[in-house]
């Protein structure tokens, strides 16, 4: 008897059709799944089936949701935050609900999310642009995005191509500050990703791929941090307020963003009987958090994160009623964390601390599965 598991696949079409170019996007067309975003897009947390947890903090350890981008494992150490990636051309989104240890070797006890973008076509040249626009009442301005793709075939059917995305968008955000009429949308953020992927194809029996991504955001106000009301149905924020924190910043207006690179090789060998695929993942982090909760404390943190994944695995193949597969997952990652924390106790007296921090994490798992359908 098959036992089915729950699976649901977004098809480039259907992720088109749909406008579904973020994270917010997707879970937003998704029953069971919660997303919480206290900050903005810089910590997005995903829950599967309640799994995960529903808030940010330095200690969280790694997320219960595993995601693959094109097969290769996204790893954040010691963070719940989902992988910043845009959908713009995405070729299929998979989400699978429940443990999936033994699927690819990421630890993965609440679900897994595997992302595939397009490759590119080997044949012919080809260029997408697209463009929008959004209002959201109670801000200024309108929001946009841009997105552009150019298809580049090198040797027709040997060589393969490049492919290049390219996406662009700003959000107003929404909420004010009482008088401070020279700033307007406090809680806005821009972000800037783009993406190239090579394809190789020596012989029929062998693929090979490299993409690079570069995901950027900045913003100004964390809405946790600042906001101070919205029972009027206008988000009222406030500036920074810390002695210390306008020393950095005298108007008020902090600097808070991220840069993300991610560089992915896959290599499939078709051997006949079986497949057999090596993902190479290397990614580096680098993040500015700033704000303050009031005049009491204030804070500035600069966290820096790099690490590397390497997986094996080697799947059946045929009409048999036996199918296997097994593989050799690894990772070894490093994040540094240097924050200044600064404390007002009233009277005039402040105190203010210095604090360096350095988690690393090296994993090696090795994983199977047997089924006779």
């Amino acid at each position: 008897m098959e036992t089915p598991f729950a699976m649901q696949v977004f098809g480039g079409d259907d992720l088109e059709e749909q406008n579904i170019l973020s994270t917010r996007d997707l879970w937003d067309h998704m029953p069971g799944i919660t997303l919480q975003e206290e900050n903005g897009i810089s910590d997005q947390t995903v829950q599967m089936r309640g799994s995960g947890i529903s808030s940010v903090g330095p200690d969280d350890g790694q997320s219960a949701i595993g995601t693959y981008i094109d097969d290769v494992p996204w790893l954040n150490i010691n963070s719940q935050v989902a992988a910043p990636i845009d959908y713009f051309d995405a070729q299929r989104i998979e989400v699978l609900r429940g443990p999936q240890g033994t699927s690819y070797g990421q630890d993965a006890t609440g679900g897994s999310v595997r992302v595939y973008t397009r490759d590119p076509d080997m044949t012919q040249f080809s260029a997408k642009v697209r463009a929008g626009m959004t209002h959201r009442a109670h801000t200024d301005g309108a929001g946009r995005r841009l997105n552009a793709v150019v298809n580049l075939p090198i040797v027709e059917d040997v060589l393969g191509g490049v492919r290049v995305s390219v996406s662009d968008r700003y959000d107003p955000g929404y909420g004010v500050i009482p008088g401070r009429p020279d700033w307007d949308n406090p809680s806005e953020y821009d972000t800037t990703s783009w993406r190239i992927k090579g394809l190789w194809t020596p012989t029929e029996n062998v693929e090979a791929a490299f993409s690079y991504s570069h995901w950027q955001f900045e913003q100004d106000l964390f809405r946790v941090w600042h906001q101070i009301s919205s029972d009027t149905g206008t988000a009222i924020m406030r500036p920074l307020e810390n002695r210390f924190m306008l020393e950095y910043y005298p108007s008020g207006k902090p600097e808070n963003g991220s840069e993300t690179d991610f560089l992915s090789f896959s290599v499939k060998v078709d051997v006949g009987w079986a497949e057999f695929q090596s993902t190479t993942g290397i990614m580096d982090n680098d993040g500015v958090f700033n704000g303050d909760s009031s005049l009491a404390i204030g804070i500035l943190f600069d966290v820096l994160t790099d690490n590397v994944t390497q997986e094996f695995r080697l799947v059946s193949k045929g009409d048999s009623p036996l199918q296997w597969l097994a593989g050799i997952y690894y990772h070894k990652a490093e994040q540094e964390v240097n924050g200044i924390v600064d404390v007002d106790y009233g009277a005039g007296w402040n105190q203010t601390y210095a604090s360096i921090g350095f988690r690393a994490s090296e994993a090696m798992s090795y994983y199977g599965e047997v089924s006779l359908l």
